[in-house]
């Protein structure tokens, strides 16, 4: 089964290291039972229920698009075939590769990619997140 989204523990990793995941197209909610994925935009639930039941769910297009396009003379590329799915930059001149990101999953790679670009600083991070409490939520109505 192919996944729509990082896990959740791995959506708050991406939100400690201070990424905006605000236009995530999924979002993960609170139920009784733990957190269900749900395929609807994170901000269209309002504000409020955001803040206490919310965690915002990137999607493989989502990641993609949240990746700078070159990092100096490599460019982003995607690769389906072969054994595993790789996200990679590399330059289209050479063929020498900057980082290669290979995963079972293509979400796994992209997140492994998007993760490392936060860290080595090849994209902007300082988001703050809202939640008080991250990942916390009480389902008592």
């Amino acid at each position: 089964m192919n996944q729509l989204a990082p896990p959740v523990d791995k959506m708050l990793e991406l939100i400690a290291l201070g990424i905006d995941c605000n236009n995530a197209s999924a979002t993960y909610c609170m139920t009784s039972t733990g957190y269900k994925l749900i395929a609807r935009p994170y901000l269209s639930f309002s504000s409020l229920f955001r803040r206490e039941c919310c965690i915002p769910a990137l999607t493989l297009s989502d990641i993609l698009q949240m990746l700078p396009f070159k990092i100096d003379n490599y460019e982003l590329s995607v690769h389906f075939g072969g054994d595993e799915p790789c996200v990679q930059y590399e330059d289209p001149e050479t063929l020498l590769g900057l980082m290669y990101f290979y995963d079972k999953l293509p979400i796994s790679a992209a997140y492994s990619a998007l993760q490392h670009c936060a860290i080595s600083g090849y994209i902007k991070t300082q988001y703050y997140d809202e939640r008080p409490i991250s990942g916390k939520c009480s389902t008592a109505r």
